[in-house]
């Protein structure tokens, strides 16, 4: 039996977890709302039955606003949907009951799903789960969708869901719109839709709520007609409704906490004062750069010693029979593949630090306090206070940050958003930055970190000045509403299963493109020698207005092409004893000081860190915006930018290092 089945809820209420536990696709999940951003289908063979899954994008409410309200309506009117998993997060009931009473009068067969029941146990809230099934007439199940083989358990009761068919009961709250409404009810008529299998009631809360769904159908009779537009065109007479409608949902809401749920333990003071000094404008800022700042250090630490180890591994590979198996094969991987993997292995270690690091940011809570934070500073430059999220995201690819763009409601904002999303470094981007960084400036790293990061600010305020014009003026923009998550306790199951992910996709897909890299370039460098010196010779007129180096210009290109690849270019171009590249150094840290000086590494870091992200980001960005001739505008700009501020950066520093 095929049967198909919606998977909805507030964000950050468990869906997409739940959804990964059950089809074992790694769909991005955290602990701040806008990951999902469209919708996901998987299937699942159990027995005889068939599921077909649907993760679909976080709702507070059935507003249908957005490009995820678009997908919420289109799949609740699917003919071919056979039911729905409403997801309640159980150590937020009050928030996640409000989309569960936007929910009541959908003809939908449904079951609740209460999640996070293990925090709110530990909280000391104990929630009866008997008597919330017998209020809302549909099986509530407590589920904890981090643990291993949950999805499984969920099965009976999907089987029970497609036998009993359980409706939300709309005895809950029915009633009273009803009363509280009267008359205002009356002047909706008799409206219908389509699109969705709604109690007639539930569309005219909606007309009330004036919402776009219930505004394009209209009664058929000329008085109802009258009044109806009158009361849809009425803007007071709508907000006083859609006022009462809320007030009593609360009021229901709060009734059935009461009944249902019990608290034992008192709220904990000493969060709630980090809290205030974790959103504090001030000094919010020193604890985000705080925290970031120990990940970081701690990420190239670890890198270094991995290098370390990788260096010792390698001499001992040398001194074996491997090493000498014909003078051909023991160059190559002497010159090439010792290098390619040491590289690798460096980055390997510091994005798994540094993922590591912004997993528990998010699993305990505290990642969402940052885009909170820097709500204020994006507006001064002129974006969203949303466009913080797809940024975040952007920290381990920037065709993440592209797609989470969708998040934004408004198009000219959202093309906004996508064009300075660019500046944000990807994981690769950070292995280049963080090796360079710390082999020329060692411990004072942290500076030049800070220094790229006020370029990418700059780079930010630029491009939106240019790619935004009007839409950029302050009075135009709109504010932010997001969710501050509870903290809680980190889930290090959780954590390691994201952190082992990210890990392997890593090693499956940077290792062979640093070392196909690295091989092609061997055999080039070592096939064209004289080539070379030739290019070498004619482009030092170059080198002197930019500050970058015709080896370093070679990997600049190779990194549009993958961020990775340019880390197998460095190691070719400065880990070789080909002398016309970078003279006969045995190791990458003393060849690269012997051919660089600090302002060309310093000016190359720049270049890098601005330039336009991988060809994968840039189809993205193609496919997401419906425009190439925009997408080249974008890339030209970039490329431009880059180069300047890095003859800037060149010119000036040469009068001090």
């Amino acid at each position: 039996m095929r049967s198909k089945i919606a998977l909805l809820g507030q964000p950050n209420s468990g869906k997409s977890t739940f959804f990964n536990s059950l089809t074992h696709i790694h769909r991005k999940t955290g602990n701040w709302t806008g990951k999902a951003v469209d919708a996901a289908e998987a299937e699942v063979q159990c027995g005889a039955d068939l599921f077909t899954f649907v993760d679909l994008p976080g709702a507070y409410d059935l507003s249908f606003r957005g490009d995820g309200g678009k997908i919420l309506c289109n799949c609740l009117g699917d003919e071919q949907l056979h039911g729905a998993v409403i997801f309640i997060d159980g150590s937020q009931l009050g928030k996640s009951f409000y989309f569960l009473f936007d929910f009541i009068g959908i003809n939908i067969p449904t079951i609740i799903a209460i999640t996070m029941a293990d925090r709110a146990s530990a909280r000391g809230l104990k929630i009866d789960f008997r008597k919330l099934k017998d209020i809302f007439g549909v099986p509530v199940v407590p589920i904890v969708t981090t643990r291993r083989g949950m999805g499984k358990k969920m099965i009976p009761h999907l089987r029970c869901l497609l036998k009993e068919r359980p409706m939300l009961c709309r005895d809950i709250i029915f009633p009273s719109y009803e009363k509280i409404l009267g008359n205002d009810l009356g002047t909706c008529g008799n409206l219908s839709v389509e699109s969705i299998p709604c109690d007639p009631l539930w569309m005219k809360i909606k007309c009330l709520e004036r919402n776009s769904l219930a505004q394009s159908p209209l009664p058929s009779d000329s008085e109802t007609v009258g009044s109806m537009a009158e009361m849809s065109y009425s803007r007071e007479a709508c907000t006083a409704a859609a006022v009462r409608i809320a007030s009593c949902r609360y009021e229901k809401i709060n009734g059935i906490l009461k009944a249902a749920t019990h608290s034992r333990n008192p709220p904990l003071r000493h969060l709630s004062l980090f809290d205030s000094l974790a959103t504090h404008p001030i000094y919010g800022l020193f604890i985000a750069f705080a925290i970031l700042l120990i990940g970081f250090s701690g990420s190239i630490c670890a890198a270094e010693w991995g290098q370390c180890a990788m260096r010792h591994l390698f001499q001992v590979l040398e001194k074996s029979p491997l090493g000498h198996i014909s003078p051909f094969l023991s160059l190559f991987l002497r010159e090439a593949i010792f290098p390619g993997l040491s590289i690798g292995s460096y980055l390997v270690v510091f994005v798994g630090g540094l993922t590591l690091t912004l997993e528990i940011m998010e699993n305990v809570g505290y990642m969402a306090r940052i885009a909170y934070l820097f709500d204020g500073i994006m507006d001064r430059v002129g974006l969203q206070g949303k466009c913080v999220l797809p940024f975040l995201s952007g920290f381990g690819c920037t065709v993440a940050a592209v797609s989470s763009s969708r998040i934004i409601d408004s198009p000219r904002q959202r093309l906004l958003t996508i064009a300075t999303s660019w500046v944000i470094p990807c994981s690769g981007t950070w292995g280049m930055v963080t090796l360079i960084s710390a082999l020329f400036f060692g411990r004072h790293a942290i500076w030049i970190f800070a220094f790229l990061f006020l370029l990418a600010t700059i780079h930010i305020a630029i491009t939106a000045r240019i790619f935004g014009g009007k839409n950029c003026r302050r009075s135009q923009l709109e504010g932010m509403l997001m969710e501050l998550p509870p903290y809680h306790h980190p889930d290090w199951r959780q954590i390691g299963c994201d952190l082992k992910f990210r890990i392997a996709e890593l090693l499956k897909s940077s290792i062979p493109i640093i070392l196909f890299t690295v091989s092609v370039l061997w055999l080039f460098t070592h096939s064209a020698a004289a080539m070379l010196i030739h290019i070498d010779e004619h482009v030092r007129g170059f080198e002197k207005i930019i500050g970058i180096r015709w080896e370093l210009f070679v990997v600049l290109l190779l990194s549009i092409g993958n961020r990775e690849s340019a880390l197998g270019g460095l190691a070719i171009f400065f880990c070789g004893d080909s002398n016309f590249v970078s003279g006969c150094v045995p190791h990458l840290e003393s060849t690269l000081r012997a051919a660089l000086t600090m302002p060309q590494a310093l000016a190359f870091l720049v270049a890098f860190f601005l330039n336009v992200p991988c060809c994968a980001a840039i189809a993205a960005t193609a496919n997401e915006v419906q425009s190439v001739r925009w997408t080249v505008r974008l890339c030209v700009h970039y490329v431009i930018l880059s180069l300047v501020a890095a003859a800037i950066t060149f010119h000036i520093t040469s009068l001090f290092l």
